[in-house]
């Protein structure tokens, strides 16, 4: 029996169904809901609201199966699917054929922008002695919305001078790296007394998109002016309007020194 991957990390519940094939798999003839395939993943981790999760299906099979393909259909509104190499299906881990009583694995990629159950099909196809025949299975996916920190904030303090002929200086990094799945739409503001320079008229956002994924980090920069400004400390507090993960509309602050010479 050949070992499998076992790092899945999909809440879903595997149901043997009748339902209608992907329409990728209706080339094949001998269509049937029978076979001599089961599918034996039942339940893994959840994973959350706008985050995406490779997921192992494993296999078994009462015969071999040679030139084995599994594709995804009938998705769920809000869910979408992935094969490896943004191939068309996946195929099994170890080979293209499933043995009688070993165990195989396919790898699908999902990713859904809205919480709660969600269905699809699984339709395994394999050669037989007539041509392609399937066994078609339902797919119930659960995943929760998304609980922690959003982003981490990596600016406490900034510089900036007072000297005309280094006013390039004056471009102050707000620094942030994303810990929630997704994080978009960020606007940031300052609340001070000194006169601040955005490179959006009112406001500033990401260098590099709007969204902050899981892990990477980007800037939003604003500028003070050297001849409108004095040498001093001072607290900057920055809003910050955002869209979590879970599609909501958040607002927080922080505070930046910003010591001037």
């Amino acid at each position: 029996m050949k070992k499998s991957l076992t790092t899945a990390l999909l809440a879903a519940t595997l149901l043997t169904s009748t339902l209608a094939t992907p329409a990728s798999a209706q080339k094949g003839k001998n269509k049937t809901s029978d076979g001599p395939v089961t599918l034996l993943s039942e339940s893994t981790l959840a994973w959350s609201v706008g985050a995406s999760q490779w997921v192992n299906l494993l296999w078994t099979a009462d015969t071999e199966l040679e030139n084995v393909e599994v594709r995804v259909g009938d998705l769920s509104p809000n869910l979408e699917v992935e094969y490896p190499s943004d191939g068309e299906f996946s195929r099994l881990g170890v080979d293209g054929t499933l043995s009688p009583s070993e165990i195989d694995f396919t790898a699908v990629k999902f990713t859904t922008t809205k919480p709660g159950e969600k269905f699809a099909t699984v339709e395994m196809s394999w050669d037989g002695e007539d041509g392609r025949d399937s066994k078609t299975f339902r797919l119930r996916l659960t995943n929760r919305l998304y609980k922690g920190d959003d982003f981490a904030i990596l600016t406490e303090t900034a510089t900036a001078t007072t000297d005309v002929a280094n006013g390039q200086a004056n471009w102050i990094d707000l620094d942030y790296k994303g810990i929630a799945p997704t994080t978009s739409s960020m606007k940031m503001s300052i609340t001070t007394d000194l006169p601040v320079y955005y490179p959006q008229d009112s406001f500033t956002s990401l260098h590099h998109d709007e969204v902050l994924h899981s892990g990477e980090a980007d800037v939003a920069r604003v500028w003070f002016d050297p001849e409108l400004i004095t040498a001093g400390s001072y607290d900057l507090t920055v809003d910050i309007d955002y869209v979590d993960t879970n599609g909501k509309t958040q607002t927080t602050s922080h505070v930046v020194t910003l010591n001037v010479s």
